[in-house]
């Protein structure tokens, strides 16, 4: 049998590549760890390459045709050459472990940027049993954002300092968007028909759109991922469709499953998949309440695949549960309800946020506890929910509360001046104002950075421009700003009442 053939970098053509922001990367080949020598010193870091979001070989020929010298996006693949690695480097970025993915037979190093790395400048270190050695590098967190005119996707840079635009991409009937697990890939559902649209987030300038995959005329209600796991599925009136994105960019469409004739019957609303991928919560109008379904039982298994329920306000004769979120560890379920627009039949509702607790049991079942009621009292309309997506470690040590304690955003209206307002939900139960529109500017769904630092928010104004609203996530005094995604139209637009966008950035 022929011997597949391997290409080597030469060394001076990395030399090369660190002195030029866009560098040729060419050839090299990937192999073993085995086969590597073991270091006899510390290690040299002589440069780090951004290879984009290329997938990996375990043994053969790594191809690159460009490279950016010490700058990489979250997900990205780096490239990092120098000398002494040995057979099992550790590397840390911003603090922040960054599994090794694979090794070039030259002894380079190549991983992706992990979830949860700051943003900016950060040192990025390798170590061995005899030392180590740090180089910078500047790493960028991205956003995708969905504007409430539908055929826009706007993307933005997420800074240290907050939000830049990017730019934005236009595509037919978009509607409904998350992000991946690992933030290479941003998903769409668009049209015309139902399209799964995959955008590559990696690509510079801007994201680009790599695959679509055709799902059919059914209309899609719901898009959910995994922030955690491969995991990412679209939920139809009768049925739902998983896809593996073990590959990002070429997602790997399953079977449609039924849904369970009971979570059907009673009319769900809302849904929202746990961290880890295996559970699926839906908000249903029948008695206002949780169902929460496990998606390995979906088929055959029919109503068996729900896995516990637990009735929120069932006397409430219209549906009020508006929108939900798992926390970062699975284990608490957050759900805010209030007015809407099919409650008005049962008059003037409380803006209330329920913490559940998700426990599986010794036996293996699933049991949902309410365990915190927070009632908003100056807060009507409630349409969003968020718990953060998940913290960097440097967050998290600041935030060691009972999940049911942390703090929480809510998007809601106020009853007093028809402002629209994040509000924080915090330990004290005293919601406070972060984030507080003007005039007839509305603002919908927002995200925590993965620091803790800010809160972002997506807003259109009252001259119909997309734009992102940032501030303090802990609501202290200092910069509050705004930047426009996409400009108004000089003709006049028609939003859908009610509408006010999305967005949903890199974890």
């Amino acid at each position: 049998m022929p011997r597949p053939l391997h290409f080597h970098m030469a060394v001076v053509v990395v030399l090369a590549a660190t002195t030029a922001s866009c560098a040729s990367v060419g050839w090299s080949a990937v192999s073993e760890a085995p086969s590597l020598s073991e270091a006899e010193t510390a290690p040299a870091v002589i440069s780090v390459i951004g290879l984009g979001s290329i997938d990996l070989p375990i043994e053969g020929a790594l191809q690159a045709d460009k490279g950016t010298d010490a700058k990489a996006i979250i997900g990205e693949t780096l490239w990092i050459q120098g000398t002494n690695f040995g057979r099992e480097p550790t590397v840390q970025i911003g603090g922040q472990d960054a599994p090794v993915s694979t090794r070039t037979a030259n002894g380079g190093i190549l991983l992706r940027v992990p979830p949860g790395t700051p943003s900016g400048v950060q040192p990025l270190v390798v170590a061995n049993q005899h030392g180590r050695a740090e180089k910078t590098v500047t790493i960028k967190r991205r956003a995708a954002a969905l504007p409430p005119r539908p055929g826009t996707v706007a993307w933005a840079e997420i800074t240290s300092d907050g939000p830049t635009a990017i730019n934005f991409t236009n595509v037919p009937e978009a509607r409904l968007l998350r992000i991946g697990h690992d933030g290479r890939a941003a998903y769409v559902v668009a049209g015309p028909g139902v399209v799964l649209t995959t955008f590559d987030m990696t690509t510079r300038p801007q994201p680009t759109l790599v695959h679509k995959t055709d799902l059919g005329p059914a209309p899609a209600r719901a898009l959910f991922a995994a922030a955690s796991a491969p995991v990412v599925g679209i939920v139809r009136d009768q049925d739902l469709i998983l896809f593996d994105t073990t590959s990002p960019l070429r997602p790997a469409r399953k079977d449609p499953l039924p849904l369970p004739p009971a979570l059907r019957a009673a009319h769900p609303r809302r849904s929202q998949v746990s961290p880890d991928g295996k559970l699926l919560a839906f908000l249903a109008g029948d008695k206002n309440q949780i169902i929460l379904v496990e998606l390995a039982a979906l088929g055959p298994a029919g109503d068996k695949a729900v896995v516990a329920t637990l009735l929120l306000e069932p006397t409430v004769a219209a549906p009020i549960l508006n929108n939900l979120a798992f926390s970062a560890d699975g284990k608490t379920l957050w759900v805010v309800a209030g007015d809407n627009a099919e409650s008005q039949v049962a008059g003037p509702q409380a803006t209330r946020v329920y913490a559940v607790r998700v426990s599986r049991q010794k036996d293996a079942t699933i049991k949902l506890r309410l365990l915190r009621t927070v009632t908003l009292a100056g807060a009507t309309n409630p349409v969003h929910i968020t718990t953060g997506r998940g913290l960097s470690p440097a967050a998290e040590n600041r935030n060691r509360l009972p999940p049911e304690k942390q703090t929480v955003y809510v998007t809601a209206t106020t009853r007093q001046g028809a402002r629209t307002v994040v509000y924080a939900v915090g330990i004290d139960n005293n919601p406070g104002e972060i984030i507080v529109t003007e005039g007839k500017d509305r603002t919908g769904s927002a995200e925590v950075t993965p620091d803790g630092r800010w809160l972002v928010a997506a807003t259109l104004d009252d001259e119909a421009s997309f734009r992102l609203s940032c501030a303090a996530a802990d609501g202290s005094a200092g910069a509050r700003t705004s930047v426009v995604l996409v400009e108004g139209p000089d003709r006049v637009t028609v939003v859908p009442p009610g509408s006010t966008g999305e967005i949903h950035m890199q974890p």
